[in-house]
């Protein structure tokens, strides 16, 4: 296909067949995958119309977070909003927003997920559905995950991809969530792992859908075999009996809480460990679980923002201070970062009370001074 566009003048077909193939490198062959979506991005960028190359980006990022990079893939996420702001494509623009809220997520940042994830989600434009998912997504992920208050707008769009004839990368993710929802509050799983069972037999790559098949494993149920070698190292670990190892990648991926999802599948100690980090990230229902299988007491306070880094600061408050360093205004803060000057705002307290500091200039320098920036 890519020979005969070439040869009858058309980029427009390289570029959609150089998107298409790249993602199909996305696990059997990543490197040539990002060289395939990079060439078809330099040739979409010159042709007049830019969904080419938005699409290439959506695709980019979604390819870095089924490889769970989930910095890549806040990366490649934040990248494509910015191409989509500037050639006024507001589905694509809102699809991005939702995955940056899903890295977000995943990367521990939950302050600021539903802001963003609420501005990629609009409940009353369903055409085309799948521009809604990321954000949606989100939404239901840390809801279940925070133990915050279900939205009924949420799990009604979510429940459209529902069924076997979804696409996997839409019924996957849900499934993911539903089981993981249903096993912290001891609910019956029969329905949960039916679904799972009916996403591990689509005939697709199996690395695509090596969430689902964890869960298979962690509950007692069959996982279809196949070749793991191609998996993101996370899930081939577990799924190769390798907990430790598996927390140790998770950790890697800077995921804290997958990391602490995949210990709490292990032995006591690494349950322990779990719960640790759960309570750190303010993860109410899998902190209740935890102690519940712990065997320690159930405590009234919900937990507290998750603090790994130095002098007690959050990996975002380094974020917000490396930025105060530039000089930048809580309003540029809050553009790089895709949170709002509010929470720009409550960050920078935190820090200014952390440090010591008196003043934003006072804060980076101390920051410097301590080789933290």
């Amino acid at each position: 296909a890519i020979e005969l566009a070439e040869e009858f003048g058309r980029p427009d077909i390289v570029s959609h067949a150089l998107n298409n193939l790249g993602m199909s490198k996305q696990h059997r062959d990543p490197d040539k995958g990002r060289e395939l979506l990079t060439q078809c991005i330099e040739i979409g960028r010159n042709l007049e119309d830019p969904d080419h190359s938005a699409r290439a980006m959506a695709n980019w990022m979604h390819f870095e977070f089924h490889q769970c990079e989930f910095e890549k893939a806040l990366e490649r996420a934040k990248l494509s909003v910015d191409h989509n702001l500037q050639n006024e494509m507001d589905t694509y623009y809102r699809y991005s927003l939702g995955m940056i809220a899903r890295a977000n997520l995943e990367l521990g940042h939950w302050n600021e997920v539903q802001e963003t994830a609420w501005r990629g989600f609009d409940p009353d434009d369903r055409v085309p559905e799948s521009y809604n998912f990321n954000g949606g997504m989100a939404l239901l992920v840390h809801q279940v995950r925070s133990g915050s208050t279900p939205d009924s707008d949420v799990e009604e769009y979510l429940s459209l991809f529902d069924h076997e004839t979804s696409e996997a990368q839409r019924i996957g993710p849900f499934a993911e969530i539903i089981v993981e929802r249903d096993w912290m509050a001891g609910k019956e799983l029969s329905s949960a792992i039916n679904r799972l069972h009916l996403v591990a037999s689509m005939p697709i790559d199996g690395a695509s859908i090596g969430g689902v098949r964890v869960w298979l494993k962690r509950l007692g149920e069959a996982v279809p075999e196949d070749d793991f070698s191609n998996y993101p190292e996370p899930q081939r670990l577990e799924l190769q009996g390798n907990i430790a190892g598996a927390a140790q990648a998770w950790a890697e991926h800077k995921a804290p809480y997958q990391q602490a999802l995949c210990l709490a599948f292990g032995d006591a100690e690494q349950r322990l460990k779990a719960l640790e980090i759960f309570e750190g990230l303010g993860a109410a229902p899998a902190v209740q679980k935890l102690r519940e299988l712990t065997g320690r007491p159930l405590q009234s306070k919900r937990g507290r923002p998750s603090v790994s880094g130095p002098y007690g600061l959050t990996n975002r408050q380094i974020d917000v201070l490396k930025l105060l360093g530039e000089g930048m205004t809580n309003t540029q803060i809050g553009e790089t970062l895709f949170i709002s000057p509010k929470t720009v705002d409550h960050h920078v307290s935190a820090i200014l009370a952390r440090l010591g500091a008196s003043s934003r200039g006072e804060a980076a320098a101390i920051a410097r001074k301590l080789d933290v920036i």
